[in-house]
């Protein structure tokens, strides 16, 4: 579930099945929840695309704010 925390509501709430997209709005604040991190990518701007966490973690506050995740992507690119 794509939430966002500043208002406190779910923007999108769903099962996301192989070859799925979802296109989070940019805009700061938004946090995701998963149930299986390694089964889940994001890509910014067309980029390689990324596993959210490990395979089987559950993840509740993975942000998507565009600048987490490019920090995110240098840190474990080294």
């Amino acid at each position: 579930a794509a939430s966002d925390v500043y208002k406190r509501q779910v923007l999108l709430t769903r099962m996301l099945t192989a070859g799925d997209t979802y296109r989070v709005p940019n805009r700061d604040g938004l946090k995701l929840e998963v149930g299986n991190a390694g089964a889940l990518t994001y890509s910014i701007d067309g980029n390689e695309a990324l596993p959210v966490g490990e395979y089987g973690a559950v993840i509740s506050d993975f942000s998507l704010n565009v600048d987490d995740l490019t920090e995110a992507e240098t840190s474990t690119v080294q």
